[in-house]
């Protein structure tokens, strides 16, 4: 039969509309409560509505929030199915116990476990169930209250329990994909009027979903966002769940989350090593999203290629022939508003040696042990270097990218050893060149450009020197000098040492007298020193000079002296 029943408030701070309802046989009637926070006192306060002869309790903490937040707030439950449940608190400790209310005669409602710690960033998980032998028929309410024991507000968590999916609701679309924080929208439709209760979950606990409005009667639109800041980049997974307020009856919608890392600019490999001059090394140049633009830095000692583009794109590294050798460096790839990507490059290319001339007269040729040599060749320095001749250091005197000047040293003479050749190796920075075998001879003389006159001015076509006057000439390929040691400087005063072996010169073929045949003060052992008088003979301005030391001379080397 239908009942007729009056609905009075034990207090004024509730309201019930409308005062009265007719509930038709095996029918339900929605009553709407309205809290007035006006009138309600601060703190928890209780009340009751009355039906008839049915009291309902009411239960309310005005103005205090409670401390503890829960993952799942109203808890809906399908059948006898459980649910997982984490409960977090933003800041200190709370301990707390877990009580589950149910029907009174057959308490079908569980929670595990019944105490419990909450920390911050470590959430307790609870585990409500129900008891299938105690559940009644169709839809059925109760509640989990988490009393904490330091006596702030509880947390009450409703849970419904409804026998299936709403038959009567449409849901479209049946699921839901952010790959942008961009709003999206659900459709309800369902029997004009039905009222729905929403609420989001996410499986990380986290709170990136939410949905508006809570509360809808079908047919409407709910919107739906999916907040991905302070989100690590990873796939997050939450649902939307509506339930039939009346029915308890729920559907739910599946809401995936892509948070894509930021956009960035990276190259492969990660770092670079050059080991052979006009061999580039490729780079390849990537971004994890869309087309970048980007540029590209150097130090002067390398060269990039192409120095601008678009992701993705190939980047060429390698050595600048023109450019002094660095053992290090850091290519630079920039994209505006990115952090920028840095790329070592690290240079170790074993010195080649490729031939060796005397510095003086230019010419190939073995060596002999003192002269003064040039080398040239590939990866040279100027640091990290040194150069051997049988394993003896020899002094450097100059060295740069592709020509060193050294002295063979004296402790490789042909005439003591006997040994027709030398092995040269160039080593910088570790690495060794191949060896470089070289003939030993006596003497290989040569004589520098820069011939002085008598007052020391360069001798040129402009400034002769006069016939009968003393020129300086300095020459090296002289041989063993006795006293002198590799790399040292022959002392500016007298006695000044002298070749061991014999030196003669001549003049357009007119033998010269020389006055003085010895190392030059002041300079590095094998460079040698002669002052020679022009002979008083008429022929051209221009006289050729052959220099004899031991068994060889200069001959194949065309140097001449300006007379008048």
């Amino acid at each position: 039969v239908a009942a007729n029943l009056p609905l009075a408030s034990s207090v004024s701070w509730i309201t019930l509309s409308p005062q009265t309802v007719v509930i038709p046989p095996y029918g339900v009637t929605t009553v709407t409560a309205t809290i007035h926070p006006a009138a309600l006192p601060r703190g928890a306060s209780k009340a009751q509505i009355n039906a008839g002869p049915l009291t309902i309790p009411v239960s309310i903490n005005y103005g205090i929030e409670p401390r503890l937040t829960a993952s799942l707030n109203p808890v809906n439950l399908t059948g006898t199915t459980s649910q997982e449940v984490l409960i977090a608190v933003p800041a200190g400790q709370v301990s707390f116990s877990a009580i589950a209310t149910s029907g009174v005669s057959k308490p079908w409602l569980s929670v595990q476990p019944g105490t419990a710690i909450a920390n911050p960033g470590a959430p307790v998980k609870l585990t409500v169930g129900v008891n299938p032998a105690l559940l009644p028929a169709g839809p059925a309410v109760g509640v989990i209250t988490l009393m904490p024991i330091d006596g702030s507000s509880p947390l009450i968590i409703p849970v419904n329990v409804n026998a299936g999916l709403d038959p009567q609701l449409s849901i479209s679309p049946a699921q839901l994909a952010f790959p942008a924080p961009a709003p999206q929208t659900l459709s309800l439709t369902a029997f004009a009027g039905t009222n729905y209760a929403v609420q989001t979950v996410t499986s990380d606990g986290g709170n990136w979903l939410q949905v508006s409005p809570r509360y809808a009667v079908a047919p409407s639109t709910l919107t739906v966002q999916a907040d991905p800041s302070g989100l690590a980049p990873q796939t997050y997974q939450g649902k939307v769940i509506l339930t039939n307020v009346v029915t308890g009856a729920q559907q739910s919608i599946p809401v995936t989350l892509t948070v894509a890392p930021p956009p960035a600019i990276s190259a492969v490999p990660a770092s670079l090593r050059i080991t052979a001059l006009g061999q580039p090394q490729a780079l390849q140049v990537s971004s994890n999203g869309p087309s970048l633009p980007f540029t590209v830095t150097a130090p002067g000692f390398l060269t990039v290629t192409p120095t601008s583009g678009v992701t993705p794109a190939t980047v060429t590294v390698a050595l600048n022939p023109q450019a002094p050798a660095q053992n290090s460096g850091t290519v630079s790839i920039a994209s505006p508003g990115l952090l920028t990507q840095t790329i070592p490059v690290t240079v170790q290319i074993a010195p080649l040696a490729r031939a060796i001339v005397n510095a003086a007269s230019l010419q190939p040729g073995p060596v002999a042990p003192g002269e003064i040599v040039t080398l040239y060749g590939d990866g040279f320095g100027p640091d990290g270097l040194s150069v051997t001749f049988d394993n003896v250091p020899a002094p450097i005197l100059y060295a740069g990218p592709g020509q060193i000047n050294t002295v063979v040293p004296y402790e490789i003479p042909y005439e003591v050893t006997g040994q027709p050749s030398t092995q040269l190796l160039v080593t910088r920075n570790g690495q060794s060149s191949a060896p470089l075998a070289l003939q030993v001879i006596e003497t290989q003389p040569g004589i520098f450009a820069g011939i002085l006159n008598s007052d020391s001015s360069f001798n040129t076509p402009a400034n002769p020197a006069a016939f009968g006057s003393v020129i300086q000439i300095f020459a090296t390929g002289e041989g063993l000098v006795p006293g002198a040691s590799t790399g040292s400087i022959t002392p500016a005063a007298a006695p000044f040492r002298t070749p061991a072996a014999p030196v003669s010169l001549t003049i357009d073929g007119q033998t010269a007298q020389i006055l003085f045949a010895g190392e030059a003060p002041g300079l590095i052992s094998g460079v040698l020193q002669i002052n020679a008088v022009i002979p008083d003979t008429p022929g051209p301005s221009a006289r050729t000079l052959l220099l004899k030391i031991g068994d060889r001379d200069n001959h194949a080397q065309a140097i001449a002296v300006s007379v008048r």
